[in-house]
């Protein structure tokens, strides 16, 4: 009773509610929705390019050819690895503390299965989420045949930004700066590899 008169006090009715009602937040400052990425081979050129087309728009100071090679490499990592066919990305530049964030998440398979599919890595399958993930950034480490430095690449292109960068994938962490690395368990476990990177402009 107490929700039907909350709603009645507004005149709405949620039962009515259309697509065309919703009124979404648009802003220049990130690409205005979670990005659903398929798994496709030039989707890493589609990311790159709408952040890109953020970051000049809001004449952010970062390294432009830093952000654009760390996308390929996140979302190609994604392709080459998650095992599933749709993975979300999202951006934020927030001007008033002048950072760039970027998130990216896969919800199926998760590093310690991915990895462990290579007989040489086998036994990541019985340790703990944050040893395969800290395995998988050493150059060469990979469930495939050739390749290995994807991650490499991307925890090198962060530090050089002057970055953080937070990986979660089962129960495990690994979090990256030029100060620290830290890693360990989680209390609860998220299917999938999850990536957040935190850039600072100037």
């Amino acid at each position: 009773m107490a929700r039907q008169r909350f709603w009645q006090r507004f005149n709405f009715d949620p039962a009515t509610l259309s697509n065309s009602d919703l009124h979404p937040y648009k802003t220049s400052t990130s690409l205005n929705d979670i990005i659903d990425i398929e798994r496709r081979k030039d989707i890493a050129d589609e990311v790159m390019e709408s952040v890109l087309r953020v970051i000049r728009k809001e004449k952010v100071r970062v390294r432009g050819d830093y952000v654009s090679e760390l996308i390929l490499e996140i979302v190609d990592n994604f392709y080459r690895h998650a095992g599933n066919k749709l993975a979300a990305f999202t951006m934020q530049y927030f001007p008033n503390i002048k950072q760039v964030t970027l998130s990216i998440g896969d919800y199926r398979i998760g590093i310690s299965e991915s990895l462990s599919s290579n007989p040489k890595y086998a036994d990541y399958a019985h340790r703990p989420h944050y040893e395969a993930a800290l395995k998988a950034f050493e150059p060469y480490v990979t469930s495939g045949t050739e390749g290995g430095t994807g991650l490499t690449n991307v925890q090198d292109l962060v530090l050089a930004l002057n970055g953080i960068l937070f990986l979660a994938t089962g129960n495990g962490y690994v979090r990256i700066s030029n100060r620290e690395t830290k890693y360990g368990p989680m209390a609860y476990d998220l299917p999938g590899v999850q990536v957040y990177v935190w850039i600072p402009g100037e």
